[in-house]
């Protein structure tokens, strides 16, 4: 676990001024007439015209936000041949994603001029499978090596409130394995495991094979306790 610095809840308009829109993306009726205690079916019929409504701000977008963990910023790409009422056309598609991974990497912390984010990943890039098109196209990953409350760039100016919607802790990339079977004396890796190993690896001190997966057994541990 580590500290929540992320800037989710602002990531929509940071996306709206790239794209040259000012106005918000989502309208948010049901939940002020959720707060004002209105009769459900009416906040149920406030909930489907916020979806309505979203559905189409988002289609006159080339891009746009999608909800995701806070850790990073989710981004999908309104491309032609995929969305229902796409903007971006295939052979502009790279084009845009290096346009949003350069534009992410100006925003800073106005008040320290740290970069608030940490990388960009590019997702047909660094994954493969059947349903790539179902995810985002890019994920934002947000630094928390320091807090910040706004976010800065040349290209999309000044958003405040970079906050987290109230937990201040957030899950991180650095985890513990620990393990404890036949063989295995105490000490540290020598190799830095990946999530996807531990499968592959209890598959290993079973002696079940398990095709097809991303990860493969951890020698230190799968050789020795079997």
């Amino acid at each position: 676990m580590g500290p929540n610095y992320t800037a989710n809840q602002i990531f929509p308009a940071i996306l709206d001024r790239l794209d040259g829109n000012r106005a918000p993306v989502s309208s948010g009726i049901a939940k002020r007439l959720r707060s004002r205690r209105f009769p459900a079916p009416v906040i149920r019929a406030a909930g489907l015209a916020d979806r309505c409504l979203l559905a189409y701000k988002r289609s006159r977008r080339r891009y746009f936000a999608l909800g995701h963990n806070e850790n990073s910023g989710a981004i999908r790409i309104n491309l032609k041949g995929r969305e229902p009422f796409g903007q971006v056309a295939p052979s502009e598609y790279d084009a845009v994603c290096d346009e949003l991974s350069e534009a992410m990497m100006e925003l800073v912390n106005p008040a320290t001029g740290i970069p608030v984010v940490s990388r960009v990943v590019r997702v047909a890039k660094e994954f493969e499978g059947e349903r790539l098109d179902a995810i985002p196209d890019l994920f934002v990953v947000w630094n928390r090596e320091s807090p910040f409350e706004a976010v800065e760039s040349p290209r999309v100016g000044r958003i405040e409130h970079a906050v987290t919607w109230g937990r201040t802790g957030d899950h991180s990339p650095n985890a513990m394995l620990i393990a404890r079977c036949a063989g295995v004396t105490a000490g540290e890796l020598r190799t830095k495991p990946r999530v996807v190993d531990v499968a592959p690896t209890i598959g290993a001190l079973l002696g079940v094979p398990l095709p097809g997966l991303d990860g493969r057994p951890i020698q230190e541990i799968a050789s020795t306790g079997s």
